[in-house]
């Protein structure tokens, strides 16, 4: 079951205690529930006291994706989870978690190694991009996607660091969109394990790939405006006349 919780304090007249009482499902027996919260103003009260009133509930993922949740929030997240021993799957994308924030989410990995995070799109440099996966080595997962930080080629490097020379279970690196260049580049082609596969560039698309659409797109363009420009030069207005006349 899906369950979109959408509170804002400047549109709501409950406080967040009262949204939560209206709002979240009464039924304990609800199995698999995926639940999502939106509010760009959560305090760590409130944060405190939406993990005591999910307690009951056997919440399977929970995605706090798009709320701008720092570093100071990530201690109370780690607890209310800590608690909450149904939570198999924590969505905290599109935030501002920054090194901080990511060391105190790598230790929630390692001490509930059935515990997958999502990262994308935060703040989290070298140092804490090294600590994520050092709990994913140790928990021994396949997957860390950490697209759209700030890992740079510090973190790249030290990442392969981490890496180099070790029989580890993880498949697949995902790091688009950290700014990693040459020095990175190289770091992660000489260092890291062959088993293990890296997404870092960008895709892009050379002229011979994008001919095709290019040609359909300037056809779309090209000839309807020269058909509507014949059409507005076949007229021809006359000096002194009220009405145009079509030309010869």
């Amino acid at each position: 079951m899906d369950v979109h919780l959408e509170y804002y304090p400047y549109q709501s007249g409950n406080n967040f205690s009262q949204f939560l009482d209206q709002k979240l499902p009464r039924d304990d027996n609800l199995n698999d529930l995926h639940l999502k919260l939106t509010s760009p103003k959560l305090s760590n009260e409130d944060i405190n006291t939406f993990f005591n009133r999910i307690r009951h509930l056997k919440v399977e993922s929970l995605n706090l994706s798009f709320n701008q949740l720092g570093d100071e929030n990530m201690p109370y997240i780690v607890t209310g989870v800590t608690t909450n021993e149904c939570i198999r799957r924590l969505i905290l994308n599109h935030n501002n978690i920054q090194d901080r924030g990511a060391e105190a989410l790598a230790a929630l990995m390692t001490d509930r190694r059935d515990l997958d995070i999502d990262l994308c799109d935060n703040k989290i440099g070298s140092d804490g991009g090294c600590n994520i996966l050092r709990a994913v080595l140790q928990t021994y997962k396949r997957k860390l996607d950490l697209s759209q930080n700030k890992i740079g080629d510090d973190g790249a490097r030290e990442m392969s660091n981490v890496l180099a020379g070790r029989e580890v279970d993880l498949r697949e690196l995902i790091l688009r969109h950290n700014d990693i260049r040459s020095e990175g580049d190289a770091a992660l082609a000489q260092k890291v394990p062959s088993r293990v596969q890296i997404h870092y560039r960008t895709k892009t698309v050379s002229f011979y790939e994008a001919y095709p659409v290019l040609s359909i797109l300037l056809v779309l363009i090209f000839f309807p405006s020269i058909f509507f420009l014949h059409l507005f030069k076949s007229e021809v207005y006359l000096e002194g006349c009220d009405h145009p006349r079509t030309a010869p």
